[in-house]
């Protein structure tokens, strides 16, 4: 036998550390296709021990890119970013301009999931020239679609994810299709169409469901919470947050079991339950601080303020305030920075310095009128008509709550609050017969809520 000959056949050092590359790499395919969690963290800690190791930028290149997967799908978004740009550096060496635009594609996405949505259109704009896939283009309008939507601009989101749906319809892929549709429901939302995107919603959580893609499915959950919540059906939506925080939990997803936490604590403290309530909350927001979302933080420490109110722990509530604020501060959001204004404004309101509280109201009033935010703008002048009645001013006030207008895009609970308010202001200001009409308002509001929530109550 010719020893030097058989010798020369046996792989390399390099070729072993790439064949067990490779088959760690299909376990992992096939771990995430299984919602098999455990097996495919095991597989990604080889391949994070073989990727400083291997010769082959290409091989690199498919770790780096299961790598990134990997940890946006589990909530690592620092880790995913780290990832993502190594993914980037290598498709520049090791791809073509298509290569290269579906990394920058999932680094846009992280940041966008990081709530850093300018940096994720820049790089989006990045990537979109070098796409030549006709599929990959699509999804990455879809993306941008989305991100453009978290930027308050609707009109180039919609039509942006609609192009992208009308791509998708026509391929048989459920599971794009149900993506694109569920990301139009969040179009939707935004703008107050809140019919129409409880039908796209629904839509998309039955595809998701069919196919039985649990993270889908846990996050179109989430989104629905709040389209039943705005519609007053408690019930539906408890019974949503537990199935967003169940999925999320099976696939160990931190992002949507800190949504599933999220939704729950914002129903519980609507069933009047604020220790389950708090419970909840501090567990979104461990998840938020692990996935390294300091927005998300934000609100949910904004959330936890309006709950520790409720309990009397006035000193908690506004140091949990004070850490959203920073985090505004840190951030550079302005969706976090104005909404803990908002927070703020209502804090002063129930300490009792109602003038101090009319002038953040009227500055609440004035930032969401110019950005055309109706909703918000109705219920600031519903808490500064609330100040101005407290001051003794019923016909100010009444004059405040008069300027309140397009009330159908205000949830069943605001607009109960509304009627109920306006009778006391009607009363303080000599008008008995008004007062009477919104208390009859009120009474109608009221039965329809008990009524579609009697079963949520006595659970």
């Amino acid at each position: 036998m010719n020893k030097t000959k058989l010798n020369k056949s046996k792989p390399g050092h390099q070729e072993w550390l790439g064949l067990l590359a490779r088959v760690h790499q299909g376990r992992v395919e096939v771990a995430n296709l299984t919602g098999r969690r455990a097996v495919e963290e095991q597989s990604i800690g080889v391949l994070d021990f073989l990727g400083g190791r291997l010769d082959d930028p290409g091989l690199n290149r498919d770790i780096a890119k299961l790598q990134t997967r990997f940890h946006l799908d589990t909530g690592n978004l620092s880790a995913a970013l780290e990832h993502s740009r190594r993914l980037t550096e290598l498709a520049r060496v090791a791809g073509g301009g298509e290569e290269i635009a579906k990394a920058l594609s999932w680094q846009a996405m992280i940041h966008r999931e990081r709530s850093e949505h300018e940096r994720a259109i820049e790089i989006y704009a990045e990537a979109e020239p070098l796409m030549e896939n006709r599929i990959y283009l699509a999804e990455l309008w879809q993306e941008k679609g989305l991100t453009h939507n978290y930027l308050g601009q609707y009109v180039l989101a919609e039509q942006l994810i609609t192009r992208a749906l009308d791509f998708f319809r026509p391929l048989g892929s459920t599971e794009k299709k149900a993506a694109a549709i569920n990301d139009l429901g969040v179009c939707f939302y935004q703008q107050k169409q809140y019919r129409k995107s409880l039908e796209l919603f629904e839509e998309a959580v039955g595809l998701y469901l069919k196919i039985g893609y649990k993270l889908g499915s846990a996050t179109t959950a989430g989104n629905l919470v709040n389209i039943q919540l705005h519609l007053g059906n408690i019930g539906r939506a408890l019974d949503l947050a537990r199935n967003c925080l169940e999925w999320g939990t099976e696939i160990e997803d931190q992002i949507t079991i800190g949504l599933g936490h999220e939704k729950l604590g914002t129903v519980f403290q609507i069933l009047g339950m604020p220790g389950k309530a708090m419970d909840h909350l501090q567990k979104a927001e461990e998840c938020a601080a692990r996935t390294g979302d300091f927005v998300v933080r934000g609100l949910v420490l904004g959330l936890q303020t309006e709950v520790l109110t409720g309990l009397g722990r006035m000193e908690e509530a506004d140091a949990a305030l004070g850490k959203a604020e920073e985090l505004g501060r840190e951030t550079g959001e302005e969706i976090l920075t104005f909404r803990m204004e908002v927070k703020r404004a209502w804090m002063t309101s129930l300490l009792g310095d109602c003038p101090r509280a009319v002038e953040r109201w009227d500055e609440i009033i004035r930032k969401a009128e110019g950005g055309a935010d109706r909703k918000c703008a109705n219920e600031a002048r519903l808490e500064k008509a609330s100040c101005l009645l407290a001051l003794g001013g019923a016909v100010e006030a009444r004059r405040c709550l008069e300027e309140i207008t397009a009330v159908e895009e205000s949830s069943v609970f605001w607009l109960l609050r509304h009627r109920a308010f306006g009778a006391e202001v009607c009363r303080a200001s000599g008008d008995p017969s008004s007062a009477g009409e919104h208390c009859r308002q009120a009474q109608r509001l009221a039965a329809e809520v008990l009524a579609l929530n009697r079963e949520a109550w006595i659970r």
